[in-house]
């Protein structure tokens, strides 16, 4: 009787002593558990934040084609949207399916502010041929701009080194180019002929268009005559006759 008396005590005493650890234990994960909870909470929360913050600033360069605004509204940013549904690669590519915009590079700092810069697709001629514009890149597109008219058709590979010389003149000469035509002979076969808006024409090459960049130094010498201007060889000035 004893023995069966001392194990059914020693039973009861293992089940306090287990129910007293097991509180203990309850008592020490709990703390732990909420702590946990608060701190994936704050996590998720920031995390939520982050991507919900909208652009607050933007700023454009590069672009003389399109105002600042014209460009925003683009690159789809006219409303400020929050920094996740406008990747950068999104941008760059809405604003690169407009036919003067070459190149879009998009860059973020401190998350808010997006800086755009534009690489231009300039337009460069006036083909009176077809009635569009040539740009840089050698397309046509039919908005015009104030440009010097090409009256005539002009050889693929002439055309296309002209192109890249009128890129390169100095802004204040090729303002002044009203007209442009070719005009070979049996002496010069890629001769063009220039009319500038000044009332004087020249005649030069794609090879020697950059001795243009010296138009405004070389009518100084005529006294205010007009005439032509051969560039094509050499340099003289022929008056032409009242």
């Amino acid at each position: 009787m004893k023995d069966s008396s001392k194990k059914k005590n020693y039973r009861t005493e293992k089940r306090v002593v287990y129910e007293k650890v097991k509180k203990k234990r309850f008592k020490i994960k709990m703390p732990a558990v909420i702590l946990a909870l608060i701190v994936l909470y704050l996590i998720g929360f920031g995390i939520y934040k982050f991507f919900s913050m909208n652009i607050t600033n933007i700023y454009i360069s590069g672009n003389t084609l399109y105002s600042d605004w014209e460009i925003i509204k683009k690159a789809g940013l006219e409303n400020y949207p929050s920094i996740t549904s406008s990747l950068n690669f999104k941008i760059e590519k809405r604003l690169e399916e407009d036919p003067l915009i070459k190149k879009a590079k998009v860059k973020k700092k401190y998350f808010t502010r997006v800086y755009i810069n534009i690489t231009e697709n300039t337009p460069v001629l006036f083909n009176a041929n077809t009635g569009k514009t040539i740009l840089s890149d050698k397309k046509e597109i039919d908005k015009k701009f104030d440009l010097p008219t090409l009256t005539n058709n002009m050889d693929e590979e002439v055309l296309d080194g002209l192109i890249e010389a009128l890129l390169k003149l100095n802004k204040n000469v090729f303002n002044k180019i009203s007209e442009i035509k070719f005009d070979p002979d049996n002496v010069d076969t890629e001769r063009i002929l220039l009319t500038m808006n000044d009332g004087n024409y020249v005649y030069i090459t794609v090879l020697r268009f950059s001795s243009l960049n010296n138009y405004n130094e070389i009518v100084k010498t005529f006294n205010n005559k007009k005439g032509v201007l051969y560039l094509n060889s050499g340099e003289y000035f022929q008056i032409l006759q009242n």
